[in-house]
């Protein structure tokens, strides 16, 4: 049945059937209106109303569309079905989403939040966006075990994050993380958070709304590690939660030691501390080449002293001297003691040395001052030199000169000298005239002014020869300044 405006009364009353449901393109209405075919308003602004005359208030409005098959089953349906304070959409007979006064609820009926999406039966997924061309973008989903999945799905793999349309956040195909920056480097198999910004990048702890701890660098100050409160301590574990090392807020630091009561406080535990020595400490210099130290200084204002592990062979594999050093008037050590690698102690301004003269020397009758070359046994310093020592500082000076001569000659003195003064002698008369091995020796102390030249001489009644066949038999040997430290080396 066709209704225009040409419809005659009877043409229209003939689609009307006698209860007064009325058919549109068919003779049989199974509802007020049925209409078999499409429908199509027409208007400067159609729209079609309903009417609730059950209800009394516009809040118990029920209403909507309903789309049903063939057989009379319910397929789609838009309507307020409950009310006018709800809109309900249904797919397949079953209600997918509904929009309430509070929000939307998709997959649920219904939420206090502006857009609530459940589950439902789509096996956990929860959102998708995709591009025109059905490329996927970034999903939301479920692992099945109440974690909540993130995904930027499309082909450059990267998430950024942007508040005020500047980037905050960036997360990039390889799950590196970059806070204030799109920088960051990518270390194979290696995962990295990169904090960055104009200045440089700060991480906060926060406790109860109070800072405890921050991490911060910056182009002027470089990387610093703060504990906020004044009792808050820095700690380092290792082996799980086993702690290694600590810096308490006073600045004392424990290795070791959970309570350093010195500014630094090394500890460590040995089973058998009366049998097995413990390295507490260890200063390391790898060069090991001449020259090469690893020195451990100790500064009092601009006073500094210091104690070395110098090499002085050609490597460390010719051993090393323990020195030992002090300030004076200046503000850096100057050494003072050394502990050679031999063993023996010398002080640098203390020089020693043990030293023959040539073998068979030439001897004339009555006072001779022994020169020629001498052989150096042992010379610290190098302050002594073929017969002749140069003190190098003042101070008290301990000598020991003892000299054999093969034979003719009755008497022999032993002497030593001090800028050309005999200071020390020992004569010994009532020797045959014939004989080997005639010996006098001299020792003493004496002291002596920076400079003086100290010298060895021998009187004898006829020429002879100094005897030094098979050993050195003849030899001088000095024992420096300050002869209390000095009797403690050995020659």
């Amino acid at each position: 049945m066709a209704i225009t405006k040409a419809t005659t009364l009877a043409n229209f009353a003939s689609g009307i059937t006698g209860i007064g449901s009325v058919g549109i393109g068919t003779t049989d209405p199974r509802l007020d209106l049925e209409i078999n075919g499409d429908a199509r308003l027409s208007d400067n602004s159609p729209r079609i109303e309903f009417h609730d005359l059950n209800a009394v208030a516009n809040t118990n409005c029920t209403g909507g569309f309903e789309v049903y098959d063939q057989n009379g089953s319910r397929g789609i349906f838009v309507g307020a079905t409950e009310g006018a304070n709800q809109i309900n959409f249904g797919v397949s007979g079953v209600e997918r989403a509904r929009v309430t006064q509070q929000g939307i609820g998709i997959g649920t009926t219904g939420s206090s939040h502006p857009l609530t999406v459940n589950e439902g039966s789509s096996g956990n997924k929860f959102l998708l966006l995709q591009k025109n061309s059905g490329q996927t973008l970034f999903t939301i989903n479920e692992d099945g075990d109440n974690h909540i999945i993130l995904n930027a799905a499309h082909a450059s793999g990267e998430l950024k994050v942007e508040t005020n349309s500047i980037e905050r956040l960036h997360i990039d195909s390889s799950g590196n993380i970059g806070i204030g920056t799109d920088s960051v480097g990518n270390i194979s198999n290696r995962s990295q958070v990169v904090i960055g910004g104009v200045t440089g990048g700060l991480l906060d702890f926060n406790v109860g709304g109070d800072t405890e701890g921050r991490l911060f660098a910056t182009d002027a100050t470089g990387l610093t590690i703060r504990a906020s409160q004044s009792d808050g301590n820095i700690i380092f574990q290792t082996g799980g939660s086993d702690e290694r090392l600590r810096i308490t807020g006073i600045g004392s630091v424990g290795i070791g030691q959970n309570d350093p009561d010195t500014l630094l406080h090394l500890t460590k535990t040995n089973a058998d501390p009366y049998n097995t020595p413990v390295t507490l400490l260890k200063l390391h210099n790898g060069g090991g080449n001449q020259g090469s130290t690893s020195r451990l200084e100790f500064k009092t204002g601009a006073a500094t002293c210091y104690i070395e592990n110098y090499i002085g062979g050609a490597n460390s594999g010719s051993g090393a001297d323990l020195v030992f050093a002090t300030p004076s008037s200046g503000t850096v050590g100057t050494e003072r003691m050394r502990i050679h690698s031999d063993g023996y102690v010398t002080k640098p301004n203390q020089p020693s040395f043990f030293s023959r003269p040539a073998g068979n020397y030439n001897l004339s009758s009555g006072g001779n001052t022994i020169g020629g070359t001498w052989s150096d046994v042992h010379d610290i310093g190098s302050h002594f030199s073929n017969g002749t020592f140069t003190a190098p500082v003042a101070g008290t000076y301990q000598f020991s000169w003892s000299v054999f001569v093969q034979s003719e000659t009755t008497r022999i003195d032993a002497y030593i000298l001090v800028n050309g003064t005999n200071v020390m002698r020992e004569e010994i008369q009532g020797y045959s005239s014939t004989g080997y091995n005639k010996n006098a020796s001299v020792h003493g102390s004496y002291y002596l002014s920076a400079n003086d030249a100290v010298t060895f001489g021998l009187h004898s009644t006829a020429g002879t020869n100094i005897y030094v066949a098979a050993q050195p038999w003849s030899y001088i040997k000095t024992l420096t300044p300050d002869i209390d430290l000095r009797l403690f080396c050995t020659f």
